[in-house]
Protein backbone atom coordinates (compact mmCIF):
# COMPACT_ATOMS: atom_id res chain seq x y z
CA UNK A 1 0.00 0.00 0.00
CA UNK A 2 1.26 3.53 -0.71
CA UNK A 3 2.39 5.49 2.30
CA UNK A 4 -0.45 7.59 3.75
CA UNK A 5 0.58 10.99 5.08
CA UNK A 6 -0.95 11.99 8.37
CA UNK A 7 -3.00 15.18 8.33
CA UNK A 8 -0.70 16.71 10.96
CA UNK A 9 2.33 16.12 8.71
CA UNK A 10 0.57 17.78 5.78
CA UNK A 11 -0.28 20.81 7.91
CA UNK A 12 3.29 21.05 9.15
CA UNK A 13 4.59 20.91 5.58
CA UNK A 14 2.35 23.70 4.35
CA UNK A 15 3.06 25.81 7.42
CA UNK A 16 6.80 25.55 6.78
CA UNK A 17 6.25 26.51 3.15
CA UNK A 18 4.30 29.58 4.26
CA UNK A 19 1.01 28.63 2.65
CA UNK A 20 -1.42 30.83 4.55
CA UNK A 21 -4.50 28.69 3.88
CA UNK A 22 -2.85 25.74 5.63
CA UNK A 23 -1.22 27.66 8.47
CA UNK A 24 -1.84 26.54 12.05
CA UNK A 25 -2.24 30.17 13.04
CA UNK A 26 -4.80 32.65 11.89
CA UNK A 27 -3.55 35.52 9.77
CA UNK A 28 -2.88 38.69 11.71
CA UNK A 29 -5.28 41.60 12.02
CA UNK A 30 -5.54 43.31 8.62
CA UNK A 31 -2.83 40.90 7.34
CA UNK A 32 -0.23 43.08 9.10
CA UNK A 33 3.29 41.67 9.06
CA UNK A 34 5.87 44.36 9.78
CA UNK A 35 9.12 44.06 7.83
CA UNK A 36 12.56 44.01 9.37
CA UNK A 37 14.43 47.27 8.56
CA UNK A 38 17.21 45.03 7.24
CA UNK A 39 15.20 44.78 4.03
CA UNK A 40 15.92 48.48 3.41
CA UNK A 41 19.49 48.32 4.69
CA UNK A 42 20.36 45.72 2.06
CA UNK A 43 18.79 47.73 -0.78
CA UNK A 44 20.94 50.65 0.34
CA UNK A 45 24.05 48.50 0.59
CA UNK A 46 23.61 47.33 -3.01
CA UNK A 47 22.92 50.88 -4.31
CA UNK A 48 19.38 50.07 -5.41
CA UNK A 49 17.76 53.14 -3.84
CA UNK A 50 17.66 56.62 -5.38
CA UNK A 51 18.58 59.55 -3.13
CA UNK A 52 17.49 62.10 -5.75
CA UNK A 53 13.84 61.07 -5.84
CA UNK A 54 11.27 61.14 -2.99
CA UNK A 55 9.52 58.06 -1.63
CA UNK A 56 5.99 57.18 -0.68
CA UNK A 57 5.59 54.33 1.83
CA UNK A 58 1.97 53.49 1.08
CA UNK A 59 1.33 50.72 3.66
CA UNK A 60 3.58 52.15 6.32
CA UNK A 61 2.27 50.19 9.32
CA UNK A 62 4.53 50.86 12.29
CA UNK A 63 7.07 52.66 10.12
CA UNK A 64 9.80 49.99 10.02
CA UNK A 65 10.77 50.57 6.39
CA UNK A 66 10.07 54.27 6.38
CA UNK A 67 12.18 54.99 9.47
CA UNK A 68 15.13 53.09 8.03
CA UNK A 69 14.89 55.00 4.76
CA UNK A 70 14.99 58.28 6.63
CA UNK A 71 17.83 57.12 8.86
CA UNK A 72 19.88 56.41 5.73
CA UNK A 73 19.20 59.86 4.32
CA UNK A 74 16.36 59.27 1.86
CA UNK A 75 13.46 61.67 1.37
CA UNK A 76 10.26 59.98 2.51
CA UNK A 77 7.62 62.43 1.37
CA UNK A 78 4.48 60.42 2.12
CA UNK A 79 3.75 57.81 4.81
CA UNK A 80 0.23 56.45 4.64
CA UNK A 81 -1.84 53.47 5.73
CA UNK A 82 -5.47 52.47 5.82
CA UNK A 83 -5.14 51.58 9.51
CA UNK A 84 -3.52 53.20 12.53
CA UNK A 85 -0.68 51.11 13.96
CA UNK A 86 0.58 53.77 16.32
CA UNK A 87 3.22 55.31 14.04
CA UNK A 88 2.88 59.05 14.65
CA UNK A 89 4.25 60.12 11.25
CA UNK A 90 1.63 58.13 9.32
CA UNK A 91 -1.40 59.63 7.66
CA UNK A 92 -4.04 56.97 8.29
CA UNK A 93 -7.39 56.23 6.71
CA UNK A 94 -5.81 56.24 3.24
CA UNK A 95 -6.89 53.26 1.12
CA UNK A 96 -4.03 52.97 -1.33
CA UNK A 97 -6.00 50.85 -3.77
CA UNK A 98 -8.45 53.74 -4.15
CA UNK A 99 -5.76 56.36 -4.74
CA UNK A 100 -5.73 57.64 -8.32
CA UNK A 101 -3.19 60.47 -8.45
CA UNK A 102 0.30 59.57 -9.66
CA UNK A 103 3.18 60.13 -7.26
CA UNK A 104 6.19 61.91 -8.73
CA UNK A 105 8.77 59.59 -7.27
CA UNK A 106 9.23 56.08 -5.97
CA UNK A 107 6.61 54.01 -4.13
CA UNK A 108 7.86 51.37 -1.73
CA UNK A 109 6.11 48.99 0.65
CA UNK A 110 5.37 45.51 1.95
CA UNK A 111 1.71 45.26 0.91
CA UNK A 112 -0.90 43.01 2.51
CA UNK A 113 -0.34 39.69 0.80
CA UNK A 114 -4.06 38.99 0.55
CA UNK A 115 -4.31 42.02 -1.80
CA UNK A 116 -1.10 41.44 -3.76
CA UNK A 117 -2.74 40.67 -7.13
CA UNK A 118 -4.43 44.07 -7.25
CA UNK A 119 -1.71 45.93 -5.38
CA UNK A 120 1.23 45.31 -7.71
CA UNK A 121 -0.28 46.74 -10.94
CA UNK A 122 -1.88 49.62 -9.05
CA UNK A 123 1.39 50.63 -7.36
CA UNK A 124 3.28 50.34 -10.65
CA UNK A 125 0.73 52.60 -12.29
CA UNK A 126 0.94 55.31 -9.64
CA UNK A 127 4.74 55.49 -9.35
CA UNK A 128 6.34 57.74 -11.96
CA UNK A 129 9.79 56.39 -11.12
CA UNK A 130 10.49 53.11 -9.31
CA UNK A 131 8.05 50.78 -7.62
CA UNK A 132 9.39 48.51 -4.88
CA UNK A 133 7.27 45.58 -3.69
CA UNK A 134 8.47 43.41 -0.80
CA UNK A 135 6.77 40.03 -1.03
CA UNK A 136 7.27 36.32 -0.60
CA UNK A 137 9.10 34.77 -3.55
CA UNK A 138 6.04 32.63 -4.38
CA UNK A 139 4.41 35.73 -5.85
CA UNK A 140 6.06 34.82 -9.18
CA UNK A 141 3.97 31.64 -9.34
CA UNK A 142 0.55 30.90 -10.95
CA UNK A 143 -0.57 31.30 -14.55
CA UNK A 144 -3.09 34.01 -13.63
CA UNK A 145 -0.49 36.19 -11.93
CA UNK A 146 1.94 35.68 -14.79
CA UNK A 147 -0.62 36.61 -17.43
CA UNK A 148 -2.09 39.57 -15.52
CA UNK A 149 1.10 41.05 -14.05
CA UNK A 150 4.51 39.72 -14.99
CA UNK A 151 4.00 39.02 -18.69
CA UNK A 152 2.57 42.48 -19.30
CA UNK A 153 4.91 44.38 -17.01
CA UNK A 154 7.98 42.42 -15.87
CA UNK A 155 10.02 43.87 -13.01
CA UNK A 156 13.46 45.14 -13.86
CA UNK A 157 14.88 43.33 -10.82
CA UNK A 158 13.95 40.51 -8.49
CA UNK A 159 16.15 40.62 -5.40
CA UNK A 160 15.94 37.59 -3.10
CA UNK A 161 17.67 37.67 0.26
CA UNK A 162 20.53 35.25 0.83
CA UNK A 163 19.71 35.34 4.54
CA UNK A 164 16.00 35.27 5.18
CA UNK A 165 14.30 38.45 6.36
CA UNK A 166 11.87 38.38 9.27
CA UNK A 167 8.36 39.76 9.13
CA UNK A 168 6.84 40.40 12.55
CA UNK A 169 3.17 39.49 13.14
CA UNK A 170 1.48 42.70 14.31
CA UNK A 171 5.00 44.19 14.60
CA UNK A 172 5.87 41.93 17.53
CA UNK A 173 9.19 40.09 17.38
CA UNK A 174 7.79 36.73 18.43
CA UNK A 175 9.53 34.55 15.81
CA UNK A 176 13.04 33.11 16.06
CA UNK A 177 13.56 32.76 12.32
CA UNK A 178 11.64 33.10 9.07
CA UNK A 179 10.32 30.02 7.30
CA UNK A 180 9.32 32.13 4.30
CA UNK A 181 11.58 33.36 1.48
CA UNK A 182 11.06 37.04 0.63
CA UNK A 183 12.37 39.24 -2.16
CA UNK A 184 12.18 42.78 -3.45
CA UNK A 185 10.42 43.13 -6.81
CA UNK A 186 11.48 46.37 -8.50
CA UNK A 187 9.92 48.11 -11.50
CA UNK A 188 11.35 51.24 -13.14
CA UNK A 189 8.84 53.33 -15.07
CA UNK A 190 11.63 55.52 -16.44
CA UNK A 191 12.92 52.76 -18.74
CA UNK A 192 11.43 50.27 -21.17
CA UNK A 193 11.94 46.75 -19.90
CA UNK A 194 11.27 43.31 -21.34
CA UNK A 195 13.68 41.32 -19.25
CA UNK A 196 14.04 40.66 -15.52
CA UNK A 197 17.40 40.35 -13.79
CA UNK A 198 17.87 38.46 -10.52
CA UNK A 199 20.20 40.11 -8.01
CA UNK A 200 20.91 38.44 -4.69
CA UNK A 201 21.00 40.63 -1.58
CA UNK A 202 23.69 39.56 0.86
Amino acid sequence: MPHQLKRSNINNTFTTMGASTHSKRERTTNDYYATSPQAITLLHKHHLLDKNTPYWECAVGGGNLSKELKRLGYDVELETDLYDYGYPEATTGIDFLKCKEKFRGNIITNPPYNQINNWIPHQNQLATHKSYIFARIQVIETIKRYENIFKKDPPILICPFVKRIKCYPNNKDTIKYSAICYAWFIWDNQVDNNETIVKWLI
